[in-house]
C-alpha cells in the first residue's frame, strides 16, 4: 500500500554511516511515539548517497521486538517513508532499513523508536525549521511548518 503523503520533517531523520568498523555505531533516534499512534517515520540517506552518486532501488523495513506493526512505505530515491503503529509502551526497538541500490550495494541501516506512555512536552525540532525569536515556529495554510 502506497500513501501520497508528505512526510513529517519532524519525524525525518538523516542516517550517516559509522565512522569506523571498530566503534560502536549507535542509530539514529526517531521521535518517540505513544502507542496507539499510527505515523510516518522518514530515514534521509540524501547526503550517504550523493556522496557515492548511487540512489535507492528497493528497501525492507523490519523491526526487533517484532510487534511493530510497519503498515506501508514510500521509496524515494534517497528516502524511505514508513508508516509505524503498535508496540509495546516503555519499549525501545531497532527499525532495520535494508537498502538495495542502483549500484549493487546492499546497506543495512538501523534507527531506534521509543514507545512512550506520554509524549514529553519537550518537542525536537529540526535545525531546518523556521522560528522567530520568541521561539514559535512558522507554518503554511495546511499546517506544515515552514523549512530552509
Amino acid at each position: 500500500m502506497s500513501n501520497p503523503i508528505t512526510p513529517s520533517p519532524l519525524r525525518t531523520i538523516e542516517w550517516t554511516p559509522p565512522t569506523s568498523a571498530l566503534t560502536r555505531h549507535t542509530p539514529p533516534q526517531f521521535p518517540a511515539k505513544l502507542e496507539g499512534d499510527r505515523l510516518d517515520y522518514t530515514a534521509d540517506f540524501t547526503q550517504f548517497l550523493s556522496d557515492i552518486n548511487d540512489t535507492i532501488v528497493s528497501v525492507t523495513v523490519t523491526s526487533s521486538p517484532a510487534d511493530l506493526t510497519i503498515t506501508a512505505w514510500a521509496t524515494g530515491t534517497s528516502s524511505q517513508t514508513v508508516w509505524i503503529e503498535g508496540g509495546l509502551s516503555q519499549t525501545a526497538y531497532l527499525i532495520d532499513f535494508n537498502l538495495i541500490t542502483a549500484g549493487g550495494r546492499d546497506l543495512n541501516a538501523e534507527f531506534s523508536l521509543s514507545i512512550v506512555d506520554e509524549v514529553p512536552d519537550l518537542i525536537l525540532v529540526p535545525d531546518n525549521i523556521v522560528d522567530t525569536e520568541d521561539d514559535n515556529f512558522i507554518a503554511t495554510e495546511d499546517g506544515n511548518f515552514l523549512a530552509f
